[in-house]
């Protein structure tokens, strides 16, 4: 549910989505050729986890924008992914609020 409504938000606001209903998917997209602006993905997930798809898609095709949705402290969770160029976006987010975190870490210099 929470990736419709932020698919739903992003597209309103003109930007091209593809989305993956786990890490496992994710990673099967860039394999088969996607390359995204930007990779917007829960921490937690079944079969793959957010941080584990992130750490492989890094390790394959170089540093990716990631944007990490989350129920947990976002204190918490640096603490405990140990990726380096992370935002976070903490749950339950509004339609503005996804909208505005994709805005900004698509207009940070990388």
């Amino acid at each position: 549910m929470v990736r419709e409504v932020a698919e739903r938000a992003l597209v309103r606001q003109s930007y091209v989505v593809e989305t993956a209903s786990d890490g496992e998917q994710a990673l099967e997209l860039f394999a088969d050729g996607k390359r995204d602006d930007l990779v917007v993905s829960d921490v937690v997930m079944p079969n793959l986890d957010g941080p584990s798809m992130a750490q492989q898609l890094r390790e394959n095709y170089g540093e990716i924008r990631l944007l990490f949705m989350s129920g947990y402290a976002e204190e918490q969770l640096r603490e405990t992914i140990s990726l380096d160029n992370v935002s976070f976006l903490a749950k339950p987010f509004s339609v503005q609020q996804i909208a505005e975190a994709v805005y900004d870490e698509l207009a940070k210099d990388g």
